[in-house]
């Protein structure tokens, strides 16, 4: 038998089937392909809209590399999607003091997602940002598929409401301290108050006052305000030379504001200056000039022992409004001092005064008498106080010594009369001056009378 007769010829029916099997590959593979076209179709159209949009879009895969970033990212933060495609948790835009609890919202929000919560970011050139985050899961089987998450940039609207919430804060601290040295009546509790106030506003690691001594000629720490773990160095800053600090000085008395970023870098002429900041472990300060009655007092500060750079404005206004009401505390308790040391002579050369002193009011009732007075009349101070003046005066110069008394309600507000008086031993003949105390109206608010013994004249 020759080969063409073992080959075994199909019959039609099989015929029929192998091409009915045939077109049916054919199909599926044209429908395969079709749903290529459209997926990719459709994976095309995805693609453009997330880039299209305003938004950054993430996919991330489940152990955290990232399967897509949209370019809107890039404007954001400055890292471009093909930068960060394939990198894992820690991510580059994570602070890095943050990065705990990142990872901690991170694996949250792949479990659960997240709904517009705001987190701070940091940017490529290291600038911050802030962004609502809402993120979804998606799962197949109960397991984690991939994870979808969109941001939205709220920069702008919270540095807006922190600079409120900041304004709001600066304001209430700057009553608080004023009101503090309004109301407190201890002044130095008063100070060391107002001072820890404004300096955990500013952040700094100390707040200080400094006053001059002995004709401006030396000056010492007075106050003092130390943040958590900074040391205080008022003990180390007293009688100091105010000569060994001619450039610090002459900055002062030129009622310049003292504004040092960096402590390292202070100019050759303020090497003195620099050295004892140096000592002190300070980066940077902010000072101004304290001032009381024209004259330099002194000067109040900031200082920071952790960070060099610029101090915020808000940081100097604070500074310079501290320095205006606490100047004019310091002024304010000078002349209480003056006035009590005044006081304090008066009433010496009062109570050491032969001549009659008397006080009194517009209705001509006893405020005031002298201890000399008391004694020439035989009588104690509380018998004197709220009783009319007149019924001290002789009954025959009563008459006379009122027309005195009245003459000091019109100018030149002053009198002179000479009376007699009966005393604890007898009638004695008396000088008396008088003038009138006026306010701002010109309204007799009081008399002051001053009475010499004329008898033996």
């Amino acid at each position: 038998m020759n080969d063409e007769s073992k080959t075994k010829k199909p019959s039609l029916a099989e015929l029929v089937r192998l091409r009915r099997r045939i077109d049916e590959l054919e199909t599926t593979n044209a429908e395969l392909r079709d749903d290529r076209e459209a997926l990719q179709e459709g994976e095309g159209f995805l693609a453009r809209v997330l880039n299209s949009s305003p938004f950054p879009f993430f996919i991330v895969n489940p152990d955290t590399s990232i399967r897509y970033a949209g370019l809107a990212l890039e404007k954001l933060t400055g890292f471009t999607p093909e930068e960060v495609i394939g990198i894992k948790a820690p991510y580059p835009w994570w602070p890095k003091d943050a990065e705990k609890d990142m990872k901690e919202y991170l694996g949250q929000a792949m479990r659960h997602g997240l709904y517009r919560r705001e987190i701070w970011l940091q940017k490529k050139d290291g600038g911050p940002c802030c962004v609502e985050v809402s993120s979804f899961p998606v799962k197949e089987r109960g397991r984690l598929k991939y994870y979808f998450s969109a941001w939205m940039d709220v920069t702008e609207r919270r540095q807006t409401e922190e600079a409120i919430k900041r304004r709001l804060d600066f304001e209430r601290t700057i009553a608080l301290a004023s009101s503090r040295l309004v109301t407190i009546t201890d002044m130095e509790e008063a100070i060391n108050c107002a001072l820890a106030d404004i300096g955990e506003f500013s952040g700094a690691s100390r707040a200080y006052i400094f006053l001059l001594c002995d004709g401006g000629k030396f000056m010492g720490n007075t106050h003092e305000w130390c943040a958590q773990g900074v040391s205080p160095q008022k003990d180390n800053l007293q009688n100091l030379s105010c000569a060994g600090f001619p450039w610090w000085m002459q900055k002062l008395r030129s009622n310049e504001t003292i504004r040092i970023t960096n402590v390292a870098e202070m100019p050759d002429e303020a090497g003195a200056e620099r050295e004892i900041m140096k000592s002190q472990d300070i980066k940077s300060l902010l000072v101004l000039p304290l001032w009381a009655q024209d004259e330099l007092s002194g000067f109040i500060g900031f200082d920071s022992v952790t960070r060099t750079g610029e101090w915020r404005e808000e940081d100097l206004a604070m500074l310079r409004i501290a320095s205006d009401v606490i100047g004019s505390a310091l002024r304010r308790q000078q002349m209480e001092a003056a006035l009590k040391e005044s006081e304090q002579k008066y009433r010496l050369l009062v109570e050491n005064q032969t001549d009659l002193i008397v006080e009194i009011d517009g209705d001509w009732n006893i405020t005031f008498v002298s201890p000399s007075c008391c004694e020439f009349f035989g009588k104690e101070e509380a018998e004197l106080l709220g009783k009319q003046f007149l019924p001290l005066v002789y009954e025959e110069d009563q008459e006379v010594t009122a027309r005195a008394l009245e003459s000091l309600y019109e100018p030149p507000y002053t009198y002179y009369v000479e009376q007699q008086a009966l005393t604890k031993n007898r009638r004695r003949w008396l000088a008396w001056a008088g003038k009138a105390i006026l306010d701002e109206d010109s309204k007799v608010i009081a008399i002051v009378c001053v009475g010499r013994d004329i008898t033996e004249q």
